[in-house]
């Protein structure tokens, strides 16, 4: 077996044996958690409403308050357009995003690390972040993603980066100017995604030995998409709102959202000296483990297995990893706090081999690693001392997971094999390594998705949400009381969160504002709320449960949470019904008083 990654010379049953593996895979997960990806309240309600509204007539951010760049939801309203307003249309085409973004990823490390390297980190992608869901709210994967420019702005990150390696192969201008347009599409997606690309296209540039026509195509391909939103803004509203909108969530990053709990505690910042002795603590772990491995393998314990031996110590290795992993599930956790280093630690070896690299094929095949894992580094920094698989890092700390995957697969071993050692000890426990995690993930998912079995919504808008805390059934009964005391030309405005029941029910609100939540009441001014409330007053209010602990404040309506929105709504209108007993978790539907 080796370990030289030819980028043309491998037999074509070998491409077709990955895909056949790859899609086998990609279709398997998409049956296995069918319509059970998305949360019947939280996050993703938005980005169904905020597209069916454009379809409807009205503006983004003239007539819809959005906070991200105009990208993903443009998008998302031109295939509402295209295929018909439903889950499904965006579940089909987050699908194809998934698959596209797996595809690059795939290319990226095949041509540096070869067919089985390039497999294995692709299917931690699609099993472990493509598909999951770790959290007791849904969301966080690629099918239903709680904000679409996570997912656009990783995969163009990718795409950036698979650009300017390819212009260095070839050298033409055509993908310097693709690298150009996916930074400035990126731009108009979220700062966080923006920014790790931008370092991505200049160091690109650098690696590429981009010459002047090269850098102007990158220019010119980089201004299309930013002058093309500008305008098509500019058009629909005055320019300063245009251009407000187009900076996306540049506008929000003052101290008011800096300073949010919820932030800081996501970044690892509420406890900094705390976290980076848990980040150390992990490193020396798996420094500790690879120096073993290290030691075992230029031993040459295994020297006299053939490669089925190397196959049946990987699959003791499995078990061995598996089993107190699923005791210890915290040991999972504590692991991926260690991601950053594994980027860091990967940026300096790539770029470092790729400058002393004599072959001009070696030097891209490092340099593409290195590209890789400057993104993965950058996407990191949302929750650098606090890195974690679930939650935002079903995209952020993908491609750091893939690049630990690679270490384990082909860096290590490579490594060893380059020094005089075997290295197929190294490999066997790196391939047992990943399957371990990948199934203790799948195992992980399956729990939470085996409690998704009550049905919200009809037809191509259905989704089985949890019935184990009642949520699912909650909403459901929601919405058959609302459907029947809205009228269809009514208004329905839902707190703090739960702008799915207006898109489920077909009912706008009358408000620019989908999120009534701390972190929006922050960013924009509880005054600049209530002032378009008082303007725009709705028919009907449904105040929604939400655990406002993540952001350690109390319940909507109270000091420091909506306190005179909730006064406002006490004074002026009337409470109805509420689908549940006064001590359960109830959604209560109110109405105006003079409606």
């Amino acid at each position: 077996m080796t370990h030289d990654p030819p980028e043309r010379g491998e037999p074509a049953r070998t491409a077709w044996l990955e895909a056949a593996v790859l899609l086998v895979a990609f279709v398997a997960l998409a049956v296995w958690s069918r319509g059970k990806w998305t949360d019947p309240v939280v996050d993703f309600g938005t980005e169904l409403y905020v597209p069916w509204r454009m379809v409807e007539g009205d503006v983004l951010y003239r007539d819809l308050a959005y906070r991200n760049g105009p990208l993903s939801p443009t998008v998302d309203a031109l295939l509402f357009r295209l295929f018909g307003v439903s889950i499904r249309t965006l579940v089909i085409a987050n699908l194809a995003v998934l698959a596209l973004a797996c595809g690059l990823l795939h290319r990226l490390v095949r041509g540096a690390c070869g067919a089985l390297t390039a497999t294995s980190a692709s299917l931690v992608f699609l099993c472990v972040f493509g598909f999951s869901q770790y959290t007791r709210f849904g969301n966080f994967n690629w099918v239903t993603p709680y904000q679409h420019a996570q997912t656009h702005g990783v995969l163009l990150g990718l795409g950036l980066v698979c650009a300017w390696v390819e212009h260095a192969r070839r050298g033409t201008l055509r993908w310097a100017a693709l690298a150009g347009a996916a930074l400035g599409a990126a731009f108009l997606t979220k700062v966080e995604l923006f920014a790790p690309a931008a370092a991505v296209a200049v160091a690109g540039a650098w690696t590429a030995r981009a010459r002047p026509r090269a850098l102007a195509a990158f220019a010119l391909g980089a201004s299309v998409p930013l002058v093309l939103f500008l305008a098509l803004l500019a058009a629909r509203m005055p320019f300063a709102d245009a251009l407000r909108g187009w900076l996306g969530n540049w506008v929000y990053l003052g101290g008011a959202v800096a300073g949010d709990p919820f932030y800081l505690r996501g970044a690892g910042l509420d406890d900094p000296l705390g976290n980076l002795a848990r980040m150390g603590l992990a490193a020396a772990g798996l420094g500790a483990a690879g120096g073993l491995l290290w030691v075992a393998d230029r031993r040459r314990s295994a020297r006299g297995l053939r490669v089925p031996g190397y196959a049946a110590v990987g699959l003791v290795l499995m078990a061995a990893i598996v089993a107190p992993g699923f005791r210890m599930p915290e040991a999972w956790a504590a692991a991926a706090r260690a991601l950053p280093l594994v980027a860091l630690a990967s940026l300096v070896a790539y770029g470092a081999a790729a400058s002393r690299a004599r072959e001009p094929d070696e030097r891209r095949r490092h340099a593409s690693l290195a590209l890789l894992a400057l993104l993965a580094l950058g996407l990191l920094a949302k929750m650098i001392l606090a890195t974690r698989i679930e939650h935002y890092g079903f995209a952020l700390a993908m491609p750091a997971a893939v690049l630990a995957a690679v270490a384990l697969v082909w860096g290590l071993p490579e490594l060893l094999r380059r020094r005089g050692a075997n290295g197929e000890l190294a490999r066997a426990v790196g391939l047992a390594a990943v399957a371990a995690g990948i199934a203790f993930h799948l195992a992980l998912a399956n729990r939470w998705y085996a409690w998704n079995d009550v049905e919200v919504g009809e037809g191509a808008d259905r989704i089985l949400a949890s019935g184990r805390d009642d949520r699912g059934a909650m909403v459901a009964r929601a919405l058959d009381q609302l459907d029947t005391l809205v009228p269809s030309d009514g208004t329905l405005v839902v707190l703090p969160e739960g702008v799915s029941l207006n898109y489920w029910l077909r009912r706008p609100s009358s408000s620019r504002f989908t999120l009534f939540l701390p972190t929006e009441l922050a960013a924009v001014g509880e005054e600049t709320i209530l002032a378009d409330l008082s303007a725009n007053p709705p028919d009907f209010v449904a105040l929604v449960p939400r655990d406002m602990r993540e952001w350690e404040l109390g319940d909507f309506g109270t000091a420091g949470n909506g306190l005179a929105i909730g006064e406002w709504i006490s004074a002026n209108y009337t409470p109805l019904t509420s689908t549940g007993e006064p001590q359960e978790e109830e959604i209560v539907i109110l109405r105006r008083d003079d409606g």
